[in-house]
């Protein structure tokens, strides 16, 4: 399973977590311990839980629209498509 996991440095330490899911967070005194301390609390919950994937049937796609409005993690991941959209466009 891949997990899209944000690394930030805050007071000396680096923390992981999942984006659109704050329950899920760990930190480290460096970038790695953090990833680590991450993955093992993901892999300690998967092996104790029970995950499926449920498929929700809406009206219609206007159901969607603004849904994610407040989350900051959607412009930041906006950005970094159009850096890796821009960084494309220079290497051809």
């Amino acid at each position: 399973m891949d997990l899209l996991v944000r690394i930030e440095r805050t007071n000396g330490h680096f923390e992981a977590s999942s984006l659109g899911d704050s329950h899920y967070r760990a930190a480290g005194v460096t970038r790695e311990e953090a990833i680590d301390a991450f993955r093992r609390r993901i892999e300690r919950d998967v092996a104790a839980e029970e995950l499926v994937t449920l498929n929700v049937k809406t009206d219609s796609i206007d159901s969607f629209i603004g849904i994610f409005k407040d989350d900051e993690s959607l412009t930041e991941i906006v950005e970094e498509i159009y850096k890796a959209r821009d960084r494309e466009a220079i290497d051809e």
